[in-house]
């Protein structure tokens, strides 16, 4: 019997590693032209199209999407009110095309980015809040703007710990934050207490519970690792911490606060930036802080984007202001929080007020 059932674990195992994909697919614009020089993503690997914009690639077996780094040239597609740049895989579809849109003027140079740290709903009351207090607030202050303006989340959307399950709440929380709502078309990163809630398991196509844990948001936000462009600007929404290797362990993820990215990650963003200018900036969006820390991998990051005209990291997670400049000449801006002392009053524990922040962005420069 004992043997029965380990050749039976090594055969799930190796159907896992193998499920991977051989995809391809054509970029153009809505008039047919094809859009050379994109990169197509699910990942873990990057590629760019060609003249024809056509592109080719063998997925990892544990991805889940397909996307491209929105161009600066071209608009941000809409789906439902949200930047629809991504397509679910589908083990019985091998092509995987996207049609965009030309920018009127061409790319942005001068735009508004509003940074949304922490709204960390933890029960539907929160999220009312979220929508009576923080959304109104950031509709008036879009409508009132005369320049482009985004947003990016920093993660902890909303606040599973231990036994307190809120993966629930995404999907209202998605919607509160809609272009419907907002007037403001929001890119989402992943914070700690956007885990899927344990116990968790090991499906095909997902070979570690570190990617285990990541699937609800993927499922409601979806891709964790991803870039878009704007202007002179490159900006990167990736988790940067690993999840402990236990099925069943409410704290689930390794040393809560401290920040890490695996090899694949890393692999990941060279591949990503090696298809940027070395003139452009790079604003890579986090949950938790890098600062100075020599936590796993968190040099190779630093390094990766010290490479250019300027980068900056964008980071929630504390619920307070704090701001860095690390090793490299890189600023890292750590946020308040939009729930504050997580709802119980109106500010942050350092007295900064429940809200966002607003970044002026021209050419290379915040």
């Amino acid at each position: 019997m004992k043997r029965f059932i380990f050749a039976l674990a090594v055969l799930v195992l190796s159907a896992t590693a193998t499920a991977q994909m051989k995809v391809s697919g054509t970029l153009s614009d809505v008039n047919g032209k094809p859009v050379a020089g994109v990169t197509v993503s699910d990942g873990f690997t990057c590629v760019q199209t060609n003249a024809k914009g056509q592109y080719k690639m063998t997925t990892s077996s544990d991805a889940v999407h397909i996307f491209y780094s929105i161009p600066a040239e071209y608009k941000v597609s809409v789906k439902d009110g949200h930047p629809d740049f991504y397509k679910r895989l589908d083990k019985k579809v091998k092509k995987y095309d996207f049609t965009l849109t030309p920018a009127e003027g061409g790319a942005e140079k001068q735009f508004r980015l509003l940074m949304v740290a922490d709204p960390q709903a933890q029960c539907p009351f929160h999220v009312k809040r979220f929508e009576r207090e923080t959304v109104p607030d950031i509709r008036a202050y879009v409508d009132a703007q005369s320049l482009p303006c985004y947003g990016v989340t920093l993660g902890d959307i909303v606040y599973t710990e231990g036994k307190h399950k809120t993966n629930y709440l995404m999907e209202p929380m998605r919607r509160a934050m809609s272009y419907e709502n907002t007037h403001l078309l929001f890119f989402q990163t992943i914070g700690n207490h956007d885990f899927d809630e344990p116990p968790v398991s090991l499906s095909k196509g997902t070979s570690t519970y570190n990617l285990a844990y990541q699937r609800a948001f993927e499922r409601v936000f979806g891709p964790v690792n991803y870039s878009w462009n704007r202007g002179d600007v490159h900006i990167v929404s990736m988790k940067d911490y690993i999840a402990d290797d236990n099925p069943d362990k409410f704290r689930y993820h390794k040393e809560h606060g401290n920040p890490s990215f695996t090899d694949e990650q890393v692999e990941w963003l060279r591949q990503d930036l090696e298809a940027v200018s070395k003139d452009k900036m790079v604003i890579l969006c986090l949950h938790i802080g890098l600062y100075n820390r020599m936590r796993k991998n968190c040099n190779e990051v630093r390094k990766l984007i010290a490479q250019f005209k300027e980068s900056h990291i964008m980071i929630g997670h504390t619920h307070f202001m704090n701001h860095n400049v690390n090793a490299y000449g890189t600023f890292e801006h750590v946020h308040a929080a939009a729930s504050g002392a997580y709802w119980w009053s109106c500010v942050n524990g350092d007295g900064a007020p429940n809200g966002y922040t607003i970044y002026d962005v021209d050419g290379a420069h915040i």
